[in-house]
């Protein structure tokens, strides 16, 4: 049987309801991605923070891989 992650990141919280709607369904194990900087409350702070890091090199803090799961 293949080990299974539902890995996902939600600012909203609209994410975090389809991933575990998902998880109920496929399984596994559920691991929420936090950020080490929180993205700021207003909206439109938040779309230009966005653009800003799809625009540079921007790196998250998620530096390995983890092989026990076949499926993520």
């Amino acid at each position: 049987m293949k080990k299974i992650l539902v890995a996902y990141f939600s600012y909203s919280g609209n994410t975090r309801e389809i991933s575990n709607q998902i998880h109920k369904s496929v399984g596994g194990d559920i691991f929420e991605i936090q950020v080490v900087k929180l993205y700021p409350d207003d909206y439109d702070a938040v779309v230009k923070q966005a653009r800003q890091e799809l625009n540079s090199s921007h790196q998250t803090g998620i530096e390995k891989q983890n092989r026990e799961y076949q499926v993520v």
